[in-house]
């Protein structure tokens, strides 16, 4: 047993293993094992920290990692452990990037944040970078299975995994947490975050009840559909969705700008302060309240269910197209209908006001329809 330490650079390509003795560099680190599992004690210095396992094995850290360095850009990484197994942290492993410079965390299997230590004390564990962050377990999940608090500050924080994620681990980005699931459904609770990405690539989005999204935008992207299917679900944020949205079965309060491609409502309830920008927005049940806002840019197509338009300034904009198929629609003092408005074989519309027909009015089908207001035109019914 003997001790290895200086400022200089080391670095072991093949197996580094240390049995014994005294390891305390304190300058760059590039450790690969490739023989077993790599267990590493820690380390503190200014140079750069990367440790890799080949062959499937786990990289376990046992103890606490930092570095101090200047002039990296926040997307370089200070801090590397990368496994070609499973990363474990220890319960009392603190990873920290000071100065300059991100930490990049990644496993072909799974990370888990804070290694279950049976109780033996109650430490908090902190990741903390200077730059940006990067959790990747590539066919697995980021979980901690101990259960005393993680927590993650970075400029940016990306968490990428296959199966769970514990969204009880403190997440704290100054700029942007992208949530990335590369298979099946991903299942969100609440964040307030000032920038939030979800990504599924290969399936739903599902926004779990109870949840509320607060701080900066929501950007929801990439698979199937974005998810509303059960419980109170609260947007204090505005909405980025390139997915079409499905509400069936939830009560969902939108309180900011909502845009998605497509929007269907089934059963529940929607509740949007501002009109969303839809081109698509179909509706079969459940009930939908517009707050402020006019229909425009796109076909609103009502089958059955409830729309509760503005209480005041209720309107169909020039471009915009509201078909009342089935169901109730009613709004507040006025309706000005300076696109068109189609009424189908079955339905109503009621309201306090006039119906004001500046552009299109056109009754369609066999069937009556009950409007139960008066309709001034100065545009074409038909």
């Amino acid at each position: 047993a003997g001790a290895l330490g200086g400022s200089g650079a080391i670095t072991v390509s093949s197996d580094f293993n240390q049995t014994g003795g005294s390891f305390s560099p304190t300058g760059t680190l590039d450790l690969t094992r490739s023989l077993g599992a790599f267990n590493f004690g820690g380390t503190t210095g200014n140079g750069i920290v990367r440790l890799s396992t080949t062959g499937g094995f786990d990289i376990n850290v046992n103890g606490s990692i930092q570095t101090t360095n200047t002039g990296l850009p926040a997307d370089s990484a200070a801090i590397t452990v990368n496994a070609s197994g499973n990363v474990n942290l220890a319960s009392t492993t603190q990873i920290t990037a000071a100065g300059s410079g991100a930490i990049v965390i990644s496993a072909a299997g799974s990370i888990d944040l804070k290694a279950d230590d049976s109780g033996a004390n109650s430490v908090g564990h902190a990741i903390t970078a200077a730059g940006n962050l990067s959790l990747i377990a590539t066919n697995g999940q980021i979980v901690r299975t101990d259960g005393d608090a993680v927590t993650a500050a970075a400029q940016a924080i990306d968490l990428s995994f296959a199966t769970t994620l514990d969204q009880n681990v403190g997440f704290s980005p100054v700029t942007l947490l992208q949530v990335t699931k590369s298979s099946g459904v991903l299942t969100v609770d609440s964040f307030d975050v000032p920038d939030l990405n979800l990504r599924a690539l290969n399936g739903d989005v599902v926004f779990a009840p109870g949840s509320v999204f607060s701080g900066g935008s929501v950007t929801v992207a990439q698979g199937g559909n974005a998810i509303f299917d059960a419980g109170a679900v609260t947007f204090n944020s505005t909405l980025h969705s390139t997915l079409p949205m499905v509400v069936a079965g939830a009560s969902v309060a939108f309180n900011a700008v909502v845009t998605t491609p497509q929007f269907t409502m089934a059963s529940g309830s929607s509740t949007f302060a501002q009109s969303p920008t839809v081109p698509q927005l179909t509706q079969t049940g459940g009930t939908i309240t517009v707050s402020s806002g006019a229909i425009s840019a796109g076909d609103w197509s009502i089958q059955g269910g409830n729309l509760q338009l503005p209480a005041t300034n209720a309107a169909i904009a020039s471009n915009g197209l509201l078909q009342v198929l089935g169901g109730n629609v009613n709004y507040g003092a006025d309706l000005a209908v300076d696109g068109t408005l189609v009424l189908g074989s079955s339905g109503s519309i009621t309201g306090n006001g006039a119906i004001q027909v500046i552009g299109n009015l056109n009754k369609v089908g066999a069937g009556s329809f009950l409007v139960s207001s008066r309709i001034n035109n100065s545009g074409t019914v038909s």
